[in-house]
């Protein structure tokens, strides 16, 4: 994925980044930074890099992903065989799915795009379905960070219930 650059004069912009924080990286007065910002994530680098200097980078960026990822495990538990033949239950989410189609989505008043939540009626029969109570799930967590999670043995189904409660996981809420 490319990622827009936005180069900054460290000291010259509205972003005030303590000292103490940028002497470490080696950042000084004056120089130029690059910032990469998406979804709820800010990088700072230098707008000048050599190759080793990017594998650096690369490492330090590495290195916070596996921090995140001891964090999930913390949180979520490592598996445990829940399915009781090895395999993962969760593992495979990409499940045959139903269409369900928008008019009839739309008189039961279930906005375009929500989530939907199947719910089994054993006595005749049938599945109502109906708005989900939560905004996100596995489906929404993207294939390879999917994938990585599987490898380090964290519990997926654990992940689910943490990622439907959309409780805060990381600051100081926690």
């Amino acid at each position: 994925m490319k990622m827009d650059r936005m180069p900054v004069m460290v000291g010259q912009s509205k972003l005030n980044v303590p000292r103490a924080v940028l002497d470490p990286c080696g950042f000084k007065a004056r120089d130029t930074v690059d910032l990469y910002a998406r979804d709820g994530v800010l990088v700072i680098l230098d707008h000048r890099m050599t190759v080793m200097e990017m594998i650096a980078a690369m490492d330090q960026l590495h290195q916070l992903v596996l921090g995140f990822a001891e964090q999930l495990a913390d949180a979520c538990g490592r598996c445990e065989d829940c399915g009781g033949d090895g395999e993962c239950p969760f593992e495979v989410i990409t499940e045959e799915r139903i269409s369900i189609p928008s008019d009839l989505l739309e008189a039961a008043g279930i906005p375009k795009g929500a989530k939907l939540s199947g719910y089994p009626n054993e006595e005749d029969g049938s599945v109502t379905v109906g708005e989900a109570n939560y905004e996100h799930d596995l489906t929404d967590v993207p294939e390879d960070i999917l994938d990585m999670l599987l490898d380090a043995g964290i519990c997926i189904a654990e992940l689910q219930e943490q990622i439907m409660m959309e409780e805060a996981l990381h600051g100081p809420e926690r």
